[in-house]
């Protein structure tokens, strides 16, 4: 059996393999883009991070939403402990410049 964490529309998630489940000290879903989970493991304390960044074409304030929610999340972890992040940050690769005016940081 596996633990799946899932939040609403965007499907930001985490699925963990059985035996880290009773590792998990703390979930937070954030939004629909971003959460995140505390684990201990071995006596380290490990962050999961799971994000799905607002793609081309969506609204500005979502864009800064979601940057502003995965910051609150990762300027939240102490410094001693381990930080993993998975996320989809619809970021654009290559050469071609496709008008994007702005970068997101």
């Amino acid at each position: 059996m596996e633990l799946v964490l899932l939040c609403k529309r965007n499907g930001v998630g985490v699925v963990l393999k059985e035996e880290f489940v009773r590792n998990v000290l703390e979930v937070k879903r954030v939004s629909d883009r971003v959460m995140s989970l505390k684990l201990e493991i071995e006596g380290v304390m490990l962050n999961v991070v799971s994000g799905y960044a607002p793609q081309v074409g969506c609204e500005l304030e979502e864009k800064e939403r979601f940057w502003s929610e995965l910051d609150e999340v990762m300027e939240s972890i102490p410094t001693s402990e381990r930080v993993v992040i998975g996320a989809d940050f619809n970021g654009h690769v290559g050469e071609r410049n496709r008008g994007d005016g702005q970068v997101w940081s």
